[in-house]
């Protein structure tokens, strides 16, 4: 969502059964995300760098993908929202 004023009522994630998602490890904060495998480069901006990316030698240090799955696959999944008001 574009309006933070929304956040707190969001019950529902969505997901495209046929685009590719991963399961991934930030090793700077420690913290597991899923997200579309194509939204990598705006968590990690280096990316999009194609002179300085180097994923050979920088992906290492700074994700871990745990799991590569199609969104069909996390269909019926619970996640823990971001505010507990409705939860």
């Amino acid at each position: 969502t574009t309006t933070p004023w929304t956040l707190p009522s969001n019950l529902a994630l969505c997901v495209h059964p046929e685009m590719e998602y991963v399961k991934l490890l930030d090793k700077k904060s420690g913290s597991t995300f899923y997200l579309a495998k194509n939204r990598m480069p705006q968590l990690y901006p280096i990316m999009n760098n194609k002179k300085k990316w180097k994923p050979a030698k920088m992906a290492d240090d700074l994700y871990e993908i745990k799991e590569t799955l199609k969104g069909k696959d996390l269909v019926g999944k619970a996640y823990e929202p971001l505010f507990p008001f409705f939860a």
